[in-house]
């Protein structure tokens, strides 16, 4: 059958703690198994985990690589602060999971949490990308069992932030994030379930306005001095409610 597809975007998830919790690491997300999920444009914070991405609890075999029955997730130009845990647990069996232009905030005890699973302490994950992530520290963080994060993620302090102490996470004129990210191009999804993979276009930042707006792109889930995505009608959805009219912006499958 083919896998289930979820996008989401422009959305708040905050106070998913463990106080009351039915499961263990209970998370805003909990996205496990043959689903394809874009994450696109939201904040997280005060929970417990931000995300939690998975595959089936039992593999056939703990020593095989993940078969294709994990989750493929994208996590783009999202904001994470305040959590107990962290912003993003990873579990064995994930399929593919790409994580990119996020910012990690203040209050996060680690960004990633190392899962592991029944193949012992090391997450098994078929592919796994990091890049143009922006984390406030003075350093990278490390992840016994996760890859290393590579030159395209940044540490930077409060200063490169508009109001860390409001948890805006905008960058300022001088911001390091400016400009130093690597070129965006398409994301494959992997569809496993039709002839080819699908492509995410990463066309706008966190608050809906163009991902180029100067040398390079910016790392983190914000680009300085970005405009408007002129989008073509076909990319808008109108919704009419009691409070009048409003755009927003869809994101396509191409």
């Amino acid at each position: 059958a083919p896998r289930g597809r979820l996008t989401v975007t422009n959305s708040r998830f905050s106070a998913w703690g463990e106080d009351g919790a039915l499961i263990t690491n209970p998370a805003a997300l909990n996205l496990k198994e043959e689903v394809e999920v874009i994450i696109d444009g939201n904040v997280f914070a005060d929970n417990a985990i931000g995300l939690r991405l998975r595959g089936p609890a039992t593999a056939t075999n703990p020593d095989d690589p993940p078969d294709d029955s994990g989750a493929v997730v994208i996590a783009v130009n999202n904001v994470f602060h305040d959590h107990d845990r962290s912003a993003i647990r990873l579990e064995d069996h994930l399929q593919y999971a790409t994580i990119l232009n996020n910012t990690f905030g203040d209050g996060l005890p680690e960004p990633f949490e190392n899962g592991g699973g029944s193949g012992g302490s090391t997450v098994e994950i078929e592919t796994l990308s990091l890049l143009n992530n922006l984390f406030l520290g003075a350093e990278l963080p490390s992840f016994p069992g996760l890859p290393l994060l590579d030159d395209s993620n940044l540490a930077v302090d409060a200063s490169n932030f508009r109001n860390v102490l409001l948890d805006d996470y905008a960058l300022v004129a001088g911001s390091a994030a400016i400009d130093a990210g690597t070129e965006l191009f398409p994301v494959a999804l992997f569809s496993l379930a039709s002839a080819g993979p699908d492509v995410y276009e990463i066309l706008a930042d966190h608050m809906g306005l163009s991902r180029l707006a100067g040398a390079g792109i910016d790392v983190g889930a914000f680009e300085f001095g970005a405009q408007p995505v002129p989008l073509p009608a076909s990319a808008w959805m109108l919704l009419s409610g009691c409070l009048g009219l409003s755009l927003f912006r869809r994101q396509r499958f191409s």
